[in-house]
């Protein structure tokens, strides 16, 4: 399938959207996709980033122009017949190389966040395979692993894009009573590591944070019974109880220009416990 759009905007002129898909099987038991085509986005600055007015950094924001961008993209996918059960295996990989893009760039100036237009390269790699296993006996499972490739240019410089996780591997099990009465689910999550911004003196004479931010393991887990009109649950989030250490730099001056709760990269509450109940009406 292909196809091509075409647009005119008032404030950007004209601009064409070609796009390509294909899709081939060729056995039952196998899937292959490819794609490719442009993008365009507008970018709203005051309203995409507004988080970011919490910085005691001074706020720049150019004008910016419209992003644009090509990705492409390949996929397969194989579903594997076990006895009763089926093993379900994709692997996928896409790739986005910008031509225009709004960058935050928290590395050029200390004291500065700069919303500006690219000047350089920016491209992202995804790589990501999956298996999924469901059985007759109530048990499910799904593994899967991502790993992200993030590259853009910051003050001249290309650089891995900050507070992006390098990697993501995650393992879900899900598990139902013969009679659907229970319901247990439990879902485990590694996050890799990634770059940080450039860190930078706080008025006490410390690092704002350092260089890179580590891995981290996250679990949830919750369990449900049902009844006939209601069902009762209770469950746990964060029960590896991980936590950023100090998200809020330099809290102790709000005023400052050091002061920045915008640099978070990890959970900052603890284990969560929770219970509830739905009632069916």
């Amino acid at each position: 399938m292909a196809g091509v759009r075409a647009d005119h905007s008032s404030e950007f002129g004209y601009f064409v959207t070609p796009r390509f898909n294909v899709r081939w099987s060729p056995v039952e038991i196998l899937t292959l996709k490819a794609s490719a085509g442009k993008g365009y986005r507008t970018v709203h600055p005051w309203a995409e980033y507004n988080y970011l007015l919490a910085s005691g950094r001074q706020m720049v924001v150019d004008n910016l122009r419209q992003e644009e961008a090509w990705n492409y993209g390949v996929s397969a996918e194989v579903s594997v017949p076990v006895g009763a059960q089926t093993i379900r295996a994709s692997a996928e990989y896409f790739r986005t190389d910008f031509l225009r893009q709004a960058v935050v760039d928290y590395d050029s100036r200390p004291g500065v966040l700069l919303i500006a237009d690219l000047k350089g390269k920016s491209y992202s790699n995804v790589m990501q395979v999956e298996v999924t296993w469901e059985s007759s006996f109530g048990v499910s499972a799904t593994a899967a692993y991502r790993l992200n490739d993030v590259k853009t240019t910051y003050g001249g410089k290309l650089m891995e894009k900050a507070l992006t996780s390098r990697y993501k591997a995650l393992l879900t099990v899900g598990y139902k009573t013969p009679l659907e009465l229970w319901q247990f689910d439990a879902t485990f999550v590694m996050n890799g590591g990634g770059r940080m911004p450039a860190p930078y003196m706080t008025s006490d004479g410390s690092m704002s944070w350092d260089a890179r931010f580590p891995a981290f393991p996250s679990l949830n887990f919750q369990a449900t019974r049902y009844f006939r009109h209601f069902s009762v649950y209770i469950g746990g989030e964060n029960l590896t109880n991980f936590r950023q250490k100090n998200p809020i730099v330099d809290a102790s001056q709000p005023w400052s220009p050091t002061f920045d709760p915008t640099v978070v990269w990890g959970p900052i509450s603890g284990a969560m416990v929770y219970a509830g109940i739905r009632v069916n009406l």
